[in-house]
């Protein structure tokens, strides 16, 4: 969590690599292959976050649907019960897994996972004032319905549409893009009845003149804790409070805009329908009683879920001991608060966001590639989360200035030398890079195989393209990996955006050539 919330992506891939389950019978298989694609995708390494999320999707289809479209809430495998995560966890599952295929440029797949996005939701109606039902509140309504028989919990529901606006925005970009014209306008009219104030952004999206879209994670989601002595009851409770703020744009140093917030996943924790309920059944088979659960409510005193939730499980906390369990907290804690989409023109320089209000938050995105025309770019990034208040953002995220040659944006200005070497280049090397590091100081006798011999001595493995799937530490933070993040991501903003300490040679020949090249420099002067 201090990984991410720092933008630190690279040293979060490495912790859960080194933790992961490798059997698909382990209860948090599925948790710890979406937490890796989410980091890899926010380290602008879509590469590497293919094999993860490509089982995520295949997880989540498996036993994906009840007979009523909606959803269970665990997968069972060789009789274990594998994690699947809250409904809203698995839909943001679905759009992670669309969000990969969508900077992949993957129209038809990105279609797909979008659309699975938006399972039908089971919704147990509202409170006598209109407003959402509390876990007290449904508990309550449980024991008092299942007195006449029935498992009011399994049947009392209606099978309602989704209100996900970012499944329908992300489907109806897909469609775009494949020529689905009807269908793309279905979705952002979707999009639109269920979020209104997404009206504007779901018509950019759909008529625009933009060639690049971003999305755009933010914050903190909620946390799911055990409440009460024993922990008997789980509750959701968010890690930053207060509206969800806009985000403000800033495009070429002039152009700016505040978008809406996408969806907040606050208010989808808070929402029964994006529940599994599991809590729910388990405190009223604990209560047994209607009429318990009334008296509990009214003891509390509260009309705060949080606070009913806490006194409750102080209630229930001889009745947890006797039970012999607490409360499963599992969920995804990388989870952001906020999505938002930026629908922009990418040649036309940096693009800067931030969440309003949270300068912490800001980002420069830099090195955004000018598709052709008609074709569209999509990245993916992530803010750091400035989860200390300090509204102060990294150095990195707010530079804007790519120091290091690399393979997405070429070279620098000046030639330069290879980082091992003393010099600021880090693409893979190739034989025609060998002309502009003579034109640095390379001695001319260096061949290309003598570079190469050079990397592997230093146990150092270049990994051109499609090639950074495999992609591990990077040698700018004394990794051994030499590799370049998509342009326009986080990972690519904290790798080139910012200095690095000189590289330490391992090797003999590496350090000679690196004196040789010196002194000649010396001389030079």
């Amino acid at each position: 969590m201090s990984d991410v919330a720092r933008g630190r992506y690279g040293d979060a891939r490495g912790r859960i690599a080194a933790t992961m389950p490798s059997s698909r019978s382990d209860p948090g298989y599925l948790l710890a292959r979406t937490k890796a694609g989410m980091v890899a995708l926010a380290d602008g390494l879509p590469e590497a976050a293919e094999p993860h999320l490509g089982e995520v999707y295949d997880l989540l289809r498996t036993q994906g649907l009840n007979e009523d479209k909606t959803v269970p809430s665990v997968v069972v495998h060789e009789g274990v019960r594998i994690w699947k995560g809250e409904p809203f966890e698995q839909a943001m599952g679905y759009a992670y897994v669309a969000v990969h295929d969508l900077v992949m440029a993957d129209w038809g797949n990105a279609r797909a996972a979008a659309q699975d996005s938006l399972f039908l939701l089971r919704d147990f109606g509202r409170g006598a004032g209109g407003e959402s039902l509390t876990p007290i509140q449904l508990t309550e309504r449980a024991a008092q319905r299942d007195r006449d028989g029935g498992d009011y919990l399994s049947t009392g529901y209606t099978a309602a549409e989704t209100d996900f606006a970012l499944g329908y925005l992300l489907a109806g970009v897909a469609n775009r893009m494949l020529e689905r014209r009807e269908e793309a306008g279905e979705h952002f009219a979707k999009a639109s009845a269920v979020a209104p104030r997404l009206a504007s952004l779901a018509s950019a999206l759909e008529h625009g003149d933009y060639d690049t879209l971003l999305i755009v994670d933010a914050g903190l989601g909620p946390e799911k804790i055990a409440t009460g002595q024993d922990g008997v009851v789980a509750a959701f409770v968010p890690r930053e409070r207060g509206p969800a703020g806009g985000l403000v744009v800033s495009h070429g140093g002039s152009a700016f805009m505040e978008l809406p917030a996408v969806c907040d996943l606050n208010e989808m924790a808070r929402d029964h329908r994006w529940n599994n309920l599991e809590d729910v059944r388990r405190v009223k088979s604990l209560l047994g009683s209607g009429l318990m659960v009334a008296g509990a409510a009214v003891a509390i005193g509260s009309d705060d879920t949080e606070a009913q939730l806490a006194g409750l499980g102080m209630l229930l906390a001889g009745l947890a001991v006797r039970a012999g369990s607490r409360a499963d907290t599992r969920h995804n804690e990388l989870l952001p608060r906020l999505v938002y989409l930026v629908p922009v023109r990418g040649a036309d320089g940096p693009v800067t966001v931030q969440v309003a209000e949270k300068p912490g938050t800001r980002l420069t995105l830099a090195g955004l590639p000018s598709p052709a025309r008609g074709e569209l770019t999509v990245r993916y990034a992530r803010l750091a989360a400035d989860s200390y208040g300090t509204g102060n953002a990294p150095a990195w995220a707010v530079s804007g200035r790519v120091l290091y040659a690399n393979d997405e944006t070429g070279a620098l200005d000046e030639p330069t030398l290879p980082y091992i070497l003393g010099g600021r280049c880090v693409r893979t090397p190739t034989p025609d890079l060998l002309v502009e590091y003579e034109r640095a100081g390379l001695p001319g006798d260096v061949s290309f195989g003598q570079l190469m011999e050079l990397y592997r001595l230093e146990g150092l493995e270049p990994l051109p393209g499609p090639e950074r799937r495999r992609a591990r530490g990077h040698v700018l933070e004394g990794g051994q990996t030499v590799f370049t993040p998509q342009s326009g991501t986080a990972g690519f903003a904290r790798l080139f955006g910012q200095e690095h300490p000189a590289y330490q040679p391992r090797s003999r020949e590496v350090r000679e050539l690196t004196a040789r090249i010196r002194a000649s420099e010396v001389a030079a002067e």
